[in-house]
């Protein structure tokens, strides 16, 4: 069954709900700081320790540490490329990201950093470019690369963007979903950096972090308001989670 993963800054948790009925079947424990999360096609869920500088590893519902990787940094955002099972872990305080090919935590080793200073959150498109957000000095940047070679700043031209938020492909060639994590606003980017469509704003939401969408459906963890919302992308309507975290922040669906 498909499951829902939502992390908590105030606990440390991370809270499991069966989806799409959003009933509560576990919880996971132990984390510092949950700030992101991903997952690859077999199910499995990474969840990045901010505090402690590392990024554990679970299988689809379970409860037990498969694999933890040390990333020497401060990681927040991850994603894994499609195919390969790369995975991609961002460090926000050097502005690069750490390669583990195959998802092998021993194989570990940094890429950039590009012009991006401090890097929050990425995401992978079907083609395997791998897109970054976060902060060229104090001004916000979004930049990609393709086999981790030459990073690309974007000339970024859409609304403002005061805290960079989660990235997600769009599922449409070289565009992906970008997230200001300051308010509930989600903007539709090409590789060109101009905005394609209207902005998204998630309906009564103040500060959604790293939202995860699938299908026709956007998880919203609301660090401000202590809600994590389900909206339906982007025709309109929310469920609520309940029995949700204080202080959610990252989410992740895991099929």
């Amino acid at each position: 069954m498909p499951l829902l993963y939502i992390g908590d800054l105030n606990t440390n948790d991370v809270f499991v709900y069966d989806y799409p009925s959003y009933m509560a079947v576990g919880t996971l424990t132990g984390f510092d700081k949950p700030e992101g999360m991903c997952t690859d096609a077999q199910g499995h869920v990474f969840v990045t320790n901010m505090g402690a500088g590392t990024v554990q590893e679970y299988a689809h519902g379970g409860t037990s540490v498969i694999n933890t990787f040390a990333t020497g940094g401060t990681p927040v955002g991850c994603a894994v490329r499609p195919v390969t099972n790369d995975l991609a872990v961002a460090d926000s305080t050097s502005g690069k990201y750490t390669l583990y090919p195959n998802e092998n935590p021993n194989a570990g080793a940094p890429h950039g950093p590009g012009a991006i200073t401090s890097m929050y959150y990425l995401g992978y498109d079907n083609a395997g470019y791998l897109y970054m957000d976060g902060y060229v000095g104090a001004a916000f940047g979004y930049e990609y690369n393709h086999n981790n070679g030459v990073f690309h700043l974007v000339p970024y031209s859409g609304p403002a963007i005061a805290t960079p938020g989660g990235v997600q492909w769009s599922g449409v060639a070289h565009k992906v979903w970008i997230g200001d994590q300051s308010t509930g606003n989600l903007y539709d980017i090409k590789l060109n950096g101009v905005q394609v469509g209207p902005t998204v704003t998630l309906a009564g939401a103040a500060c959604v972090v790293q939202f995860f969408i699938r299908n026709a459906k956007v998880v919203g963890p609301d660090r401000c308001s202590g809600t994590a919302s389900i909206y339906h992308f982007p025709g309109g309507g929310v469920d609520v989670l309940g029995n949700a975290p204080t202080t959610p922040v990252s989410s992740a669906i895991s099929l």
